[in-house]
C-alpha cells in the first residue's frame, strides 16, 4: 500500500532480474523479515520463494516483546525467477538500516527512516539523484484497506494465498535454526 513502493515496482517490471540487499545494525530479523519478503515479492511479481538460513547467527537474543525471540545474521531469498533477496542483521551495530535494490538498469538506496533515496539510472550514466518521499504511518493505511474492502470487496494488501508463500518457508527456517541451536523442536515459531 506504500505508494513509494507502487512507483518503485514500475521501475522494475521489465528488468530480467533483481538484487535486494536490506542491511543494518539491530533491525530485527526475524520479526521484520516478512515485510522485506513481501516487499521482494511485490517488486519481482513473484511469489514462489525458498530461503537459506546459512548466514545466520547461532544465538538467540530475546524480542523486545515479552516471551518473543529475535535472531541476527544473514538469510537469503531467491524465487523461481532467479531474483535475489539478502537481510543482514548486525546486532553488534546501531547502523541504521539501508534497503538497495539493483537490476540491470536501475539501482536504489532506500532509508526509509529518513524519507531519502539515492537513486542511479543506467539512462542517465549512473549519475546520482537525491529523492525524497513520506511513508505513511499504519494508522494512516488501515482506514483505507477497510474502505477499499468496504467499497470494492477487494483491497491493495497481498492475498492471504500469495502471502503464505513465503511466511511458511520463512517460519520453517527459522525454527529448523532454532532446533539446531537448542536442540529442542520447534512447532511454533516464538517470534513476533
Amino acid at each position: 500500500m506504500y505508494p513509494y513502493y507502487k512507483n518503485l515496482r514500475e521501475k522494475f517490471v521489465k528488468e530480467k532480474k533483481l538484487v535486494m540487499l536490506v542491511e543494518g545494525g539491530n533491525w530485527g530479523l526475524a520479526c521484520n523479515a516478512i515485510h522485506m519478503l513481501d516487499l521482494f515479492a511485490f517488486l519481482c511479481n513473484e511469489t514462489n520463494i525458498t530461503l537459506d538460513n546459512v548466514g545466520m547467527e547461532r544465538k538467540i537474543y530475546q524480542s523486545k516483546r515479552k516471551g518473543f525471540i529475535e535472531l541476527g545474521g544473514k538469510l537469503e531469498a531467491k524465487n523461481s525467477r532467479g531474483d535475489l533477496l539478502m537481510l543482514i542483521d548486525n546486532k553488534e551495530s546501531n547502523r541504521p538500516t539501508v534497503i538497495q535494490i539493483v537490476s540491470e538498469n536501475h539501482r536504489y538506496l532506500i532509508f526509509e527512516s529518513m524519507g531519502k533515496t539515492i537513486a542511479q539510472y543506467k539512462e542517465n550514466n549512473w549519475e546520482m539523484q537525491e529523492e525524497s518521499f513520506t511513508m505513511p504511518f499504519q494508522s494512516e493505511l488501515t482506514y483505507l484497506a477497510v474502505q477499499q474492502i468496504l467499497d470494492t470487496g477487494n483491497s491493495n494488501l497481498t492475498h492471504l494465498k500469495e502471502s503464505f508463500n513465503f511466511h511458511k518457508p520463512m517460519i520453517n527456517v527459522f525454527n529448523d535454526h532454532l532446533s539446531h541451536i537448542t536442540g529442542k523442536k520447534f512447532t511454533k515459531c516464538p517470534i513476533t
